[in-house]
């Protein structure tokens, strides 16, 4: 049977009053996914390595686990993944990082913690345009975010300076990176985001063996693009971020599902509104999913649905707790909720995933 991998960014939560104690997820009207509940195993993941092997700010790499990959023991860096998927070739010693363009104040004190999505292009040419007695290069990618390469021979034991908190200062790093920052910090003055915040760095490209189906990936993120190419998966890029823009994977999906056995397909909409602190904002996300849900032939096709990590709204970032994953064999003319209260069939490490599928199918 053909495997449609849907992952849904930072779904999982935790129960809150205004919901009537249940999460986003129990809250949600989700008929498609209830009908797929039904004739499924729904269970939890245990995101083994996150926070320690993978830092809590970069849980998106836990993609790797979902895929079967343990990441404590390749302990990929972000940095490089989105390096790898943002296009650059790189080496053994190269110096990755990820970034985003933020605002400090004088003082290097983080006002905002993500700026400059819409001058983005025309940071990155006066970044690019820096004197350094280090080679680099710098691309932005998405929205505020960016990558950021040094070549040469590095070690990626450097501290990184990015804190990830308002309010705090950027924190002291490598001469080089010190050097770096401050050169940035000059070529932005006056610049609506006038700086660029570091973290993932890594020096080190994962060797891992490739997925073992035929699989493509649907995405645009460039972390999961670079996983992707990692372990050898076609990379169809869609687009992402705008709710509007749900409608137009469909055509994709369905043409990858004629040529594929494992198709992923990543949802980003569900993670933002965890990371703004909105639940009622996360709720409608998930409702907008399900309804495109409803549109896909599903019939005759594993239907996994999982996260990376869970987003919770009242801590506004990523957590380490379990997450609420389905495996489905199709959808059902009845329903069975899914949700994180009614997941108790199964509770493994993220990476046992797909060995479990083989073994319940």
């Amino acid at each position: 049977m053909k495997t449609l991998f849907l992952l849904f960014d930072g779904l999982g939560d935790m129960r809150y009053r205004e919901l009537g104690n249940k999460t986003p997820l129990e809250k949600a009207r989700t008929p498609t996914l209830d009908r797929l509940a039904y004739n499924a195993f729904c269970g939890r993941l245990i995101p083994a390595g996150l926070g320690k092997q993978v830092p809590i700010s970069d849980a998106s790499v836990m993609l790797m686990a979902n895929l079967g990959y343990d990441v404590r023991k390749i302990k990929p860096s972000r940095g490089v993944v989105e390096t790898i998927g943002a296009g650059l070739r790189i080496k053994n010693g190269y110096l990755c990082a990820r970034t985003n363009f933020a605002v400090v104040d004088k003082n290097w004190t983080i006002k905002k913690l993500r700026a400059g999505a819409k001058d983005a292009k025309r940071l990155e040419k006066k970044i690019n345009r820096i004197k350094f007695y280090v080679p680099f290069r710098f691309i932005s990618t998405v929205g505020h975010r960016g990558v950021l390469v040094f070549h040469g021979k590095f070690s990626d034991k450097i501290p990184v300076p990015d804190p990830h908190r308002i309010g705090a200062r950027v924190r002291k790093s490598s001469k080089m990176l010190n050097d770096f920052m401050e050169l940035v910090y000059r070529a932005l003055k006056g610049e609506r985001a006038n700086f660029l915040l570091i973290r993932g760095l890594g020096s080190r490209i994962p060797e891992v063996k490739k997925f073992p189906m035929k699989a493509c990936a649907l995405t645009s993120m460039p972390v999961n693009i670079g996983i992707a190419r990692l372990v050898g998966m076609k990379v169809i890029e869609v687009p992402e971020d705008v709710p509007g823009e749900l409608a137009l994977k469909k055509k994709p999906i369905e043409r990858a599902l004629s040529k594929y056995d494992f198709v992923f397909v990543h949802f980003k909409n569900m993670d933002e509104p965890g990371h703004h602190g909105k639940v009622r904002e996360k709720v409608r996300q998930i409702e907008l999913t399900d309804k495109f849900l409803g549109n896909l032939d599903l019939k005759n096709k594993i239907v996994i649905v999982t996260s990376d990590h869970c987003t919770v709204c009242k801590k506004k970032t990523h957590t380490t707790d379990p997450i609420p994953t389905m495996i489905s064999f199709g959808p059902s003319d009845k329903k069975r909720k899914f949700g994180e209260r009614y997941c108790t069939d199964f509770e493994i490490p993220s990476h046992e995933l797909l060995d479990y599928i083989t073994d319940v199918c």
